[in-house]
């Protein structure tokens, strides 16, 4: 006796793995085009997409710019973001002095700790703290009232609207 499988055994075999190869790649090809695709333009709304109950934040280190998201005090380390800054991010307030921000240390499950450069949070009723982010490709003002940040191209310009905004409140009453 032969030990060999029949052509419709074969023809089965082919049929399931073709099923499997269309219900789970184009979800893995979707995260992994999600996570390129984040800019600092589209990073506030993709961090409200995510659930959580409490807290959410996302935090980018020093070394690599690599950003882990914190959901509820746990990081998701398979929502790792890794293109959102090419170089140091400088991070300030979001107020008449334009003080520059300090960000705690994160310490991974690795018991690793990295300095972090940029970190934007979201609380329970979806608001962030209101910060400027100047890269070289701009500068970011992150409102918890706007989904997508403001694009400046330098400080100064986020200085003097800050200016004008508190004029135009001043006229108003």
């Amino acid at each position: 006796m032969k030990k060999a499988f029949s052509l419709f055994e074969l023809i089965v075999v082919i049929i399931l793995i073709g099923i499997i190869y269309a219900v789970f790649l184009p979800k893995l090809s979707t995260v992994q085009k999600k996570n390129e695709s984040l800019t600092l333009l589209n990073i506030k709304e993709y961090l409200l997409s995510l659930p959580y109950k409490n807290t959410l934040s996302l935090k980018c280190i020093e070394e690599s710019y690599e950003c882990y998201i914190n959901i509820d005090g746990v990081i998701k380390n398979d929502l790792t973001i890794k293109n959102l800054f090419k170089d140091k991010p400088e991070v300030y307030s979001y107020d008449k002095e334009l003080e520059r921000l300090e960000f705690a240390r994160l310490e991974l499950d690795t018991f690793e700790e990295f300095g972090v450069v940029f970190e934007l949070s979201l609380n329970k009723d979806r608001k962030t703290q209101d910060v400027v982010v100047e890269t070289t490709n701009g500068v970011y003002v992150f409102n918890s009232l706007y989904l997508k940040p403001v694009k400046y191209e330098y400080i100064n310009d986020v200085q003097n609207n800050f200016e004008d905004m508190i004029t135009e409140v001043k006229d108003a009453f």
